[in-house]
């Protein structure tokens, strides 16, 4: 069963009536449909997630791991990466393992969660698919970027 697009119009904002949320002109619409509502994977979060795919980890740990496994394209500031797993925990696609101590600091440790992991096996099929077509256009065409 397909669902069906929902049409939301945009108000003004509170106190200026030329200004308009999400910054859409007066006479455009959102359309907003329910298969849009699955959560969007960055890079970043690909990455979190992957890190997570085998076993918990804590902040740096998972800083550490996304950048190996990226070969070094993703490098995680320390708010971006809790803004990642904030995002992240938000949207059940992580959760809290545990909390340890280690050398008088504390550590918490993250898992993925089963949606998490449908999530990120979804976003890889979607990319393989992806560079699949993209290197199908490319053997069809070597000869005129040979």
């Amino acid at each position: 069963m397909r669902a069906e697009p929902v049409t939301v119009a945009i108000e003004p904002a509170a106190g200026n009536p030329r200004s308009f949320r999400r910054g859409l002109p007066m006479h455009q619409k959102l359309i907003y449909s329910p298969a849009m509502s699955r959560p969007v994977v960055n890079e970043q979060a690909f990455f979190v997630l992957t890190a997570l795919a085998d076993a918990p980890r804590y902040g740096y740990a998972i800083r550490q791991e996304a950048e190996a496994l990226s070969s070094g394209r993703v490098k995680l500031s320390v708010s971006s990466l809790y803004a990642v797993l904030d995002r992240l925990t938000a949207e059940e696609l992580i959760e809290r393992d545990r909390d340890e101590v280690a050398d008088g600091r504390l550590r918490r440790y993250y898992r993925i969660t089963s949606q998490g992991a449908q999530v990120l096996r979804a976003e890889a099929a979607r990319l393989a698919a992806n560079a699949r077509v993209a290197d199908q256009r490319l053997r069809q065409g070597k000869e005129r970027w040979a």
